[in-house]
């Protein structure tokens, strides 16, 4: 269930999921800089090593770490993403 006043993210394969996580995500653009914190819904929560944007047509980050958590009432994971270059992942990826 939606709780009001949380950003949402459609991550995953259905947008009509039963379950939905809501994730406390730290992110950073580079490991110098300060943690930004938000609170957002996702249709399940991100994995290790995954690639996520948070707003449409924006920078990349990568999923580093991934902190379960089943006993706080309010989050059901915590998640520490760092920006990374999408063109690099390609080339990494497709290997040209």
């Amino acid at each position: 269930m939606k709780r009001p006043g949380k950003k949402s993210c459609n991550f995953g394969s259905s947008k009509e999921a039963d379950t939905i996580a809501n994730v406390f995500v730290h992110s950073r653009a580079a490991v110098w800089d300060e943690w930004k914190r938000q609170s957002l819904t996702f249709d399940r929560i991100p994995t290790e090593d995954e690639f996520i944007t948070l707003n449409v047509a924006e920078e990349w980050y990568e999923v580093g770490i991934v902190l379960h958590t089943p006993l706080d009432p309010e989050v059901d994971a915590e998640i520490y993403i760092q920006k990374v270059d999408r063109n690099n992942v390609y080339k990494s990826m497709f290997k040209y």
